[in-house]
């Protein structure tokens, strides 16, 4: 089963501090008891093209997603790796993030798009994109209900 959707939402705040909640997304201390299934951020590698002024960051991100007890049985394990790759275009002000899970791809493979643009249309707010990508297949025969 393939589910995908897309969201856009604008926010009524400027582009640097909508991208800079986005990286702070994961730690941040003032919302520790939300965030207490997030269990390690790192960042893997960063890299600064003088040229072209774009920043690219890679970082794994640890999740505890424990789900109904029936599929953690199935499974065999509550705890999910991913890997987010972002991209940020200071000059054009836009930001875009990619981020997967590495395991559990056997049962389920997500794969999230988040894109901030700057939009002078809306008077400078900051406009953020979400694509969501899931394709669900179990291996013990079940392949999900389509539709």
């Amino acid at each position: 089963m393939v589910r995908a959707y897309v969201q856009e939402h604008v926010y009524k705040h400027p582009w640097e501090r909508v991208t800079s909640a986005s990286w702070r997304k994961f730690t941040d201390p003032e919302n520790k008891r939300i965030l207490s299934h997030i269990l390690e951020v790192d960042t893997l590698n960063w890299k600064l093209d003088r040229e072209s002024g774009k920043l690219y960051t890679t970082r794994a991100v640890t999740v505890h997603a424990p789900g109904p007890w029936f599929i953690r049985k199935i499974i065999g394990q509550d705890i999910c790796h991913c890997v987010e790759s972002t991209v940020v275009d200071a000059q054009t002000q836009s930001m875009q993030l990619t981020s997967r899970n590495i395991s559990l791809q056997k049962f389920i493979e997500v794969e999230e798009k988040i894109r901030y643009n700057l939009t002078l249309i809306i008077l400078k707010k900051a406009m953020m994109e979400d694509d969501i990508n899931e394709d669900e297949e179990m291996d013990f025969g079940y392949v999900g209900r389509q539709g």
